[in-house]
């Protein structure tokens, strides 16, 4: 006699289906036994999707402007003087500044002006490029290799196109010091490396960025001086302090005035922004979880749901020989595939409607931008979102079904009739 249990014979000879089975039977019928749960999830991991994927993103900007020396919330403007109490920002001073505990780099505020030589007519200010202010589209490599006559420019000057001078010489000219307030016009060769939208005006219109190398010997040439007495002597008209972290900021600007010095926070002249990102990422937590928790509720209540309308079926099954795990595993299958489906249609859904909320709705400073590490954030919040709400919703389901099963199948056919 066969040692075969009676509902393995059954399952095997094709009377009942097993668990493949079953999911092709609930794939050929749409998943109308589980359509709300696959609803539910599917709506909701969009939502979670959506708002985390714009909120987690914009915490790592936020973080970049906050920490480092190419951060833009903590940085320090010190302008200098001579005729004044404010002292020469000269390369003596400027040491000094480096010196202070938590200040990463000094960046002077010197300008100078250079024109077109050739074609249409075209002038231009060079400013000392600021790594914490960087135009938008312009990276931290192309920034890095601003050295010596390297620039990056805008795009359009006085209606004069540079666009076709990138990645080649241009043709400037500058201006020579021949006497006391006199000077005449003479040529130079400036790489133009990239140039940006002509729309932003953070250095003010029409801004070059150089090095400081090239605005101090432009600065030289235009008062007949050597490059050092312009560093040494003359010193800078101010500089921008950059601290290494946002909280050292006020332990700064103490140690700065007791220097002798009138800093003030650049911070401060946009208002509560600063305050507003610094308990950002707590915010987002809290937001955060409490979709997930709204996401899974909704979901148990709606596995509960679906569940309870099947328990005809259930009772069914268990007459016809399948045990209660095997009956709790069909529904764990079914609900958590479903679950599954609807999780990741959701989530593929959201992360296009994520990044185009977190274009519209995070400030233009914070420069988001699709990078290998926002895609893999990207990823692992829409897989960590179908994880959860599958593993949320099969638990749900096994222990749903275990209540139910635990009934005399021929009582719940009555109670469902």
């Amino acid at each position: 006699m066969s040692s075969e249990r009676p509902d393995a014979r059954r399952v095997a000879a094709g009377r009942f289906p097993g668990v493949t089975g079953w999911l092709r039977l609930s794939l050929r019928r749409g998943f109308a036994s589980s359509r709300a749960v696959l609803a539910t999830t599917l709506v909701g991991s969009l939502i979670l999707t959506a708002l985390v994927l714009p909120a987690a993103t914009a915490v790592a900007a936020v973080r970049a402007q906050t920490e480092g020396s190419a951060a833009s919330l903590n940085t320090i403007s010190i302008y200098g003087d001579g005729a004044a109490e404010q002292p020469r920002l000269t390369t003596a001073r400027r040491t000094e500044i480096s010196a202070v505990d938590g200040v990463d780099a000094v960046t002077s505020l010197a300008t100078a002006s250079i024109s077109a030589t050739e074609g249409e007519p075209w002038l231009g200010q060079v400013h000392v490029l600021r790594p914490s202010l960087l135009p938008p589209g312009i990276d931290d490599e192309t920034a890095a290799r601003v050295t010596a006559r390297a620039v990056i420019a805008p795009r359009v000057i006085e209606g004069v196109d540079l666009s076709r001078y990138v990645g080649t010489s241009m043709p400037v000219e500058y201006t020579l010091g021949t006497a006391e307030n006199t000077g005449t016009g003479a040529e130079t060769q400036v790489t133009l490396l990239a140039v940006y939208d002509p729309g932003w005006t953070g250095y003010g219109p029409n801004a070059i960025l150089g090095s400081e190398e090239f605005v101090v010997w432009l600065q030289a040439q235009r008062y007949r001086k050597s490059v050092a007495e312009m560093q040494d002597v003359e010193g800078a008209p101010g500089v921008v302090v950059h601290v290494s972290s946002a909280k050292q900021v006020d332990t700064v600007m103490a140690q700065l005035r007791s220097m002798g010095f009138a800093p003030f926070k650049d911070s401060d002249q946009i208002g509560d922004l600063p305050g507003l990102l610094a308990i950002f990422p707590s915010l987002i937590v809290v937001v955060s979880v409490g979709l997930g928790l709204m996401l899974c509720f909704h979901a148990v209540s709606a596995v509960r749901n679906a569940t309870a309308r099947r328990t005809r079926e259930f009772a069914l099954l268990r007459m016809r020989g399948y045990r209660v795990r095997d009956v709790r595993a069909l529904m764990v299958a079914d609900i958590g595939f479903g679950a599954a489906v609807g999780a990741l249609v959701g989530a593929v859904a959201g992360l296009p409607l994520g990044w185009l909320l977190a274009l519209r709705l995070t400030p233009e400073e914070l420069h988001l931008s699709w990078t290998s590490g926002t895609l893999v954030l990207a990823a692992a919040i829409g897989a960590g979102t179908v994880v959860v709400v599958t593993v949320v919703a099969a638990v749900t389901a096994a222990i749903t079904t275990a209540r139910l099963l635990r009934t005399d199948p021929f009582l719940l056919i009555t109670r469902e009739n």
